[in-house]
């Protein structure tokens, strides 16, 4: 998952997808009382203090939080901290805050009884790298070429 820090890479996009805020079960039901239906702009001004499950520092999906939050000026009130975003998503489900997650760990979590809002895909999105170290003395073998070139098209269709 771009961006990372580490090493000279080059890569590859297999796909990108979308990012949605993951909403706690009694959060949820607040929204579902109110007349008019929240979009990730409005719901921005009302989660300025609460409580947020985050990933470690270190990880990629944890500086796309921080710019949303920064874009935001929302400073979290961080509940925990963890190295999983399925375990966020768990610890959201029991109420306990509010994550980030991308599309396919929201598509995974069948049993979340919270809600989940869509942010704009312009702007956020979790680009799903194919990775490798390369540089102008050590070139791909051909059967290193042709596993990434297998993965592009597998992941492209």
């Amino acid at each position: 998952m771009l961006p990372f820090y580490q090493g000279t890479f080059k890569y590859d996009v297999l796909y990108s997808e979308a990012i949605y805020l993951a909403l706690p079960p009694d959060y949820a039901l607040l929204l579902s009382q109110q007349s008019e239906e929240k979009n990730a702009e409005d719901i921005h001004d009302d989660i300025r203090n609460e409580r947020f499950i985050l990933l470690k520092p270190n990880m990629a999906l944890r500086h796309l939080t921080d710019q949303i939050l920064g874009n935001h000026d929302i400073t979290p009130q961080i509940a925990m901290k963890t190295m999983s975003v399925d375990n966020a998503l768990r610890l959201v489900n029991e109420g306990l805050g509010m994550t980030y997650v991308p599309e396919s760990v929201k598509n995974s979590m069948s049993q979340f009884k919270g809600h989940f809002i869509k942010l704009d895909a312009s702007k956020y999105a979790n680009h799903v790298v194919l990775a490798y170290k390369y540089d102008k003395l050590n070139h791909l073998s051909k059967g290193a070429y042709a596993f990434l070139e297998m993965a592009k098209s597998i992941y492209r269709k």
